[in-house]
């Protein structure tokens, strides 16, 4: 066959077969072999909590989070500077969270709280223009990806730590897990098994505006978490 007779032929295929004719053409002889789960490296081997937390934060600092290391008794007290040195004039908490008496108590009497227990239309302006942070507590975090979980719902809806432009949340470094699997078996999920859950691991970015690294964007435009050890981290004051 001549070229010029190929030639008369791609002419009269259409965009469509004509892609299709190369990726038949490159089609492999034979299907690829399944993975083996068995072979994935999960992290199942990190069993020293101490070095686990350790990972676990460098990850977090590494995707432009801020965390602070402090204690089961003492993590209020550190949310309490937190909001201090930032000038936050106000909180966003759920008021059906066990950590929301506790706050009630520890923060100065004239950084409000604000619950979250209205529905949006009746303070939409409010949410967007005049709460600074919101707070959260995280159901689990993963050491690996180097993420938060957090269960959503009506009472802590999705929109209490995307809207308002700082997130700070609290996570009990024994609920630290070495990946999304070991989470779910150590917290039986199947038991209960959320209908959504959410899974942070830093501030809200993009780079879709002419190729430029922006934070905010999406969602808040810094992540604080306050990783609360058992017994406070041995020589390690509240620091970012």
């Amino acid at each position: 066959m001549s070229a010029g007779t190929n030639s008369g032929m791609n002419a009269g295929m259409s965009a469509r077969e004509r892609i299709l004719g190369k990726l038949r053409a490159h089609a492999p002889s034979a299907p690829a072999p399944r993975p083996d789960p068995g072979s994935v490296h999960l992290g199942e081997h990190d069993t020293d909590p101490a070095a686990a937390a350790q990972r676990f934060v460098e990850r977090l600092r590494a995707l432009r989070a801020e965390v602070i290391e402090t204690s089961v008794a003492d993590w209020s007290t550190a949310l309490a500077q937190v909001l201090s040195t930032k000038g936050l004039r106000n909180l966003l908490v759920d008021p059906a969270a066990p950590s929301t008496n506790t706050l009630r108590a520890a923060l100065p009497p004239g950084l409000p709280l604000h619950l979250y227990e209205q529905a949006m239309a009746d303070w939409k302006n409010t949410l967007f223009r005049e709460i600074d942070a919101g707070f959260t507590e995280a159901d689990c975090g993963l050491v690996h990806p180097g993420a938060l979980v957090m269960r959503t719902g009506p009472a802590e809806p999705r929109t209490l730590s995307l809207v308002p432009p700082v997130h700070i949340i609290l996570l009990r470094a024994d609920r630290l897990f070495p990946n999304l699997l070991g989470a779910m078996r150590a917290q039986a999920w199947h038991r209960d098994m959320p209908s959504n859950l959410v899974m942070v691991s830093g501030p809200s970015k993009t780079s879709d505006i002419q190729q430029t690294l922006a934070f905010g964007a999406h969602g808040p435009r810094e992540l604080v978490v306050l990783l609360a050890h058992t017994d406070a981290p041995r020589g390690v004051a509240h620091h970012a």
